[in-house]
């Protein structure tokens, strides 16, 4: 009968969890210019960093060399899908050759918005859509190869860093079509390589943005609010502990159990630390998880863990509790001989920290989540232990376990964010 370490790896998880979290899409982000979120229509250029090229759904080559583009950013737009979060106003590919045939033709695209596609957690990427509306002629007769383009092209808003205020990456996906070639909207042109009705795509092509006026700066969206102990957001590592109000439970995915009645866990809340998914948000410095009965056979057990970090595993509001993974690396013992009973787990636990209003100064709830995994039992990664209820490779979660989250020293007090 196999049956689980998962019960102690659920254990260092759920300490974990105490110290951090956040989170998933519970706010959609605001897009920032300079870190402000406050509404202002912020002129931009965009400058090609690299080669940009197309094809059609028939293979049929552009590659253009040069730009010249002028857009808007919407500050303080709510980063959701289908909103406008900025309009290209005017953009021209320059030094641009079409198809095997080798016709040299200038691209210009109209005035048109820039809407989210996908929703994106703070401070990352933004994919969005680009809805083109775009004459393509050649630059000798004007009318060996010309072609008209509407619908849209896929790409990535990527946060600025030192050399440039943000990126603009161009990416696949056949969402424009060729609505007229020759100027007929049944017709072909530039030697018979394009037909209207044909689908086009963008293969690539990176672009470097820059604001200017007096709102210019990096954009990013909604990096995240900070945590806050005490009412302040500076920078430090705040000593706290935690003491469990309710019993601490967890199970293996083969329904093995685990109990443990007291707690002793010291570490720190992170003060102005981002609370952004990933991000780190406190620290287990310590941590013992006793009292424990573990596995249908009743082995007295006691769990210790150190040294590990509590992350932000989605965004949420400001002031709502804040989903985290507490990262576990824990040993669960039995009391006794202390290898009659004994397993190693990795991995996670989930749960939530509720901002707290003083007395105490904040709680942790464990929350269900097969993220632990037993490494190994007995002393061994193939093993087994605890009267064979428990294998290496078996997972485990936290069923249950509130926690009072209590902070000390001159910047005790109240957290949230």
């Amino acid at each position: 009968m196999r049956r689980p370490t998962l019960a102690t790896a659920a254990l260092t998880a759920a300490t974990l969890v105490m110290l951090g979290s956040t989170a998933a899409y519970a706010s959609h982000t605001q897009l920032t210019v300079g870190s402000s979120s406050a509404p202002a229509s912020v002129p931009a250029t965009m400058d090609n960093t690299s080669d940009i090229t197309f094809e059609t759904n028939y293979g049929v080559p552009t590659m253009c060399l040069s730009t010249d583009a002028d857009l808007t950013i919407n500050r303080g737009a709510d980063v959701s899908v289908g909103n406008t979060i900025g309009t290209l106003d005017h953009m021209e590919l320059t030094d641009c050759t079409f198809s095997s045939l080798g016709f040299d033709v200038l691209m210009t695209f109209g005035a048109s918005d820039i809407t989210v596609r996908e929703d994106a957690h703070a401070g990352d990427p933004i994919p969005v859509d680009i809805q083109v509306d775009a004459d393509v002629v050649d630059t000798t007769s004007g009318t060996t190869c010309r072609y008209h383009l509407t619908g849209s092209m896929r790409a990535v808003l990527l946060p600025g860093d030192g050399a440039a205020d943000g990126y603009l990456e161009l990416q696949n996906g056949f969402d424009m079509v060729i609505d007229s070639a020759g100027g007929s909207p049944t017709g072909s042109s530039c030697g018979g390589e394009y037909y209207a009705g044909d689908l086009a795509q963008a293969l690539g092509g990176t672009f470097a943005v820059t604001t200017s006026g007096a709102n210019a700066g990096p954009i990013n969206h909604g990096a995240g609010d900070p945590i806050t102990v005490g009412g302040s957001s500076a920078p430090a590592s705040v000593p706290a502990t935690m003491d469990n109000t309710s019993d601490i439970t967890f199970e293996t995915n083969y329904g093995v159990p685990m109990t443990c009645l007291d707690s002793a866990i010291s570490g720190t809340v992170e003060r102005g630390a981002t609370v952004s998914v990933g991000n780190t948000v406190g620290t287990i410095g310590s941590l013992t998880l006793s009292d424990c009965t573990a596995t249908t056979l009743g082995f007295d057990v006691i769990v210790t863990m150190e040294g590990q970090n509590i992350n932000v595993r989605e965004d949420s509001d400001s002031g709502d509790p804040i989903p985290v993974d507490i990262q576990v690396d824990a040993d669960v013992v039995d009391t006794g001989s202390g290898t009659a009973c004994r397993y190693h787990a990795t991995g996670s636990v989930r749960g939530v920290i509720n901002p707290g209003s003083g007395s105490p100064d904040g709680t942790i709830v464990l929350q269900n989540g097969f993220d632990l995994e037993i490494d190994s039992a007995g002393g061994s990664s193939t093993g087994s232990s605890c009267g064979g209820e428990i294998y290496a490779g078996d997972l485990a979660q936290a069923l249950g376990g509130d926690f009072d989250l209590v902070t000390s020293g001159p910047n005790a007090g109240p957290i949230n964010h």
